[in-house]
């Protein structure tokens, strides 16, 4: 797997953000990449990158999208899944619908994709299995963020569960937890900024690019967990050692960040 050229591989939300990086980045090293998405890219995508539209709650048409894709390609060589909803509001202010389509899109399209893939692998005798989850999986300190946590929380352990159940393969499974995320939708789309507090100004944050470098590495590595920037491995240390001090430092001000568009800035 070191070498990815025509290696196929399926980017589940691939159209923007972390997905998009990442399936630029594959193409770039040689890969044959299908974009699987049920919003369509925008701006377009190039030419030579494949474009699927994907409902992941729809289990009949992941099955069939799955069957299409290894008819035409004759085999799946690496999954992954970073499809999510953010919808970051309280638990009061949300409404079911809301907060089911984002446990539904993160967590049960998670499944079905996996289970999808995983034979095709398992019968080929190689494959990679990335998900991509966040550092908010074990740190739970923003407001209005309980069901996408609940989604990363569930992404960890799914993703340390199936390294033990595949031990006796050669399927890998690697899962990227990234810390702050600049330069997508993510924030502009789906939060406010009274939610996020100044602690988060004296952290680095990431790009897309650098997650996406860290997944193409990480489908060349054993089974392994990422957090992206690394140093924030230590807030997470912090958090398990004392989670009320770190909830404490979260409680002051708001985030003066500049590189960070939210919702309510928008003109």
């Amino acid at each position: 797997m070191n070498d990815l050229q025509d290696q196929v591989c399926l980017v589940v939300g691939g159209s923007h953000g972390i997905g998009r990086a990442s399936a630029t980045l594959l193409h770039q090293r040689r890969a044959r990449v299908i974009v699987a998405d049920i919003s369509s890219p925008v701006p377009p995508l190039e030419p030579s990158l494949k474009h699927l539209h994907l409902d992941v709650t729809d289990q009949r048409s992941v099955d069939q999208a799955i069957r299409q894709i290894h008819r035409e390609e004759g085999r799946i060589d690496v999954l992954i899944y970073c499809a999510m909803r953010a919808d970051w509001r309280s638990v009061q202010q949300q409404s079911d619908e809301a907060m089911l389509a984002t446990l539904r899109i993160g967590i049960e399209g998670m499944f079905v994709c996996t289970r999808a893939v995983l034979p095709i692998m398992l019968k080929q005798d190689c494959g990679r299995l990335v998900y991509v989850s966040s550092i908010l999986s074990t740190i739970r300190v923003l407001r209005g963020c309980a069901a996408y946590a609940a989604v990363k929380a569930a992404t960890d352990a799914w993703a340390e569960s199936l390294k033990m159940d595949l031990r006796d393969t050669s399927i890998e499974v690697s899962n990227i937890r990234p810390g702050l995320v600049a330069g997508t939708d993510f924030f502009r789309n789906g939060v406010s900024r009274e939610v996020l507090p100044r602690l988060l100004d004296y952290l680095p944050s990431t790009t897309p690019s650098r997650i996406a470098e860290t997944i193409v590495r990480s489908i060349s590595s054993s089974n392994r967990t990422y957090i992206v920037p690394p140093i924030y491995r230590i807030l997470e240390i912090g958090y398990r050692l004392s989670p009320s001090l770190v909830r404490w430092l979260c409680r002051w001000g708001v985030s003066r960040r500049t590189d960070i568009q939210c919702k309510d800035e928008l003109a």
